[in-house]
């Protein structure tokens, strides 16, 4: 496995907006993002829904009072990350042999919605104002798709409130065991999509099964994928009714208070408090 400082990287930070948002910094942004992306002005502007005659007026302009409305900036850096997104999620191919997949990579993705809970299920609901993140990943991980963020507590869920669960292309069909999902159906009831966080486990007698990450106690596999065998592959059987959304790459946890106290008697016997004798 590479060592941490041999990070590859997909340069996000290329692509930050600045601190100041005065014109003379924003045009030099604009500028910048172009040639990490290796795109036009123009065609910036018609990804991000702006006006390319006005963005391409406003790069030329000399004038440090004339600056673009925050909304148009908030669609070019919107429109930036996405493509930066893209491009990570499709890499050279000349590249892609070159990639180690235990290495450890730099990868960004876009925290796209909270994973909320209720009585019915769970189920995504977007955020208005979705936010770039960039996270060290396993080479083999490294196209991410998108990352959730959940909002809610259940008694035994493997991802507390406040966790982010970042997911990247599912390249299935075959599920091995021990892979963590992001599976969804319809439910036309409520008309929504409901959601599952599962991961696979194989049985000591060669069934494969998904357990809940997120609303079970004791995370009971309660979800029979059939038996392998002879070399067969695990896939999710179609009429189960669910489909994978991505495989989670990686998880942020906050840290949760109240944790066990830790007894120092022992350790104060053995003279490990501090000014001890």
């Amino acid at each position: 496995m590479s060592p941490l400082h041999d990070l590859g990287f997909d340069r996000l930070d290329e692509i930050r907006l600045p601190q100041d948002l005065d014109a003379d910094s924003v045009r030099r942004w604009i500028q910048r993002v172009c040639r990490t992306l290796e795109i036009t002005p123009t065609a910036f502007a018609k990804s991000a829904q702006a006006s390319p005659s006005n963005i391409n007026r406003f790069l030329a302009s000399q004038d440090t009072s004339a600056n673009l409305g925050a909304r148009t900036i908030a669609k070019l850096f919107s429109a930036a990350t996405s493509l930066n997104l893209e491009r990570t999620r499709s890499p050279d191919p000349a590249s892609t042999g070159h990639v180690d997949p235990d290495a450890f990579w730099l990868s960004s993705v876009q925290v796209a919605g909270t994973i909320i809970a209720d009585d019915r299920g769970s189920t995504i609901r977007p955020l208005s104002a979705p936010f770039p993140l960039t996270v060290p990943v396993l080479g083999r991980y490294r196209r991410l798709k998108v990352a959730h963020l959940i909002d809610y507590d259940h008694p035994g869920q493997a991802f507390p409130r406040g966790s982010v669960v970042i997911g990247c292309e599912f390249d299935g069909p075959a599920i091995a065991s021990g892979d963590r999902l992001l599976i969804s159906r319809p439910d036309r009831a409520a008309n929504r999509t409901e959601v599952s966080l599962r991961e696979c486990l194989l049985s000591p007698n060669g069934d494969a099964w998904l357990a809940s990450l997120d609303r079970s106690n004791d995370r009971t596999p309660d979800m029979y994928l059939g038996r392998v065998g002879d070399g067969s592959d695990i896939v999710l059987p179609p009429q189960l009714g669910w489909t994978i959304d991505y495989q989670i790459a990686a998880t942020l946890r906050p840290e949760r208070a109240g944790a066990k106290p830790v007894s120092f008697d022992h350790g104060a016997k053995k003279g490990l408090l501090t000014g001890a004798k």
